[in-house]
């Protein structure tokens, strides 16, 4: 995967299911917004 995607990173969410996007949608959006962000950072100019 890192291949495809320099700088992605994995966490495990406690008590979460396979449903994780709609029981925590603060977190996964949270995460998904930091992870753009920081790929912005890295693009080239």
């Amino acid at each position: 995967m890192t291949a495809c995607l320099p700088g992605v990173r994995s966490e495990i969410v406690s008590g979460a299911g396979h449903g994780l996007n709609l029981e925590r949608p603060e977190l996964v959006n949270g995460r998904l917004l930091e992870f753009v962000a920081s790929c912005r950072q890295d693009a080239p100019r």
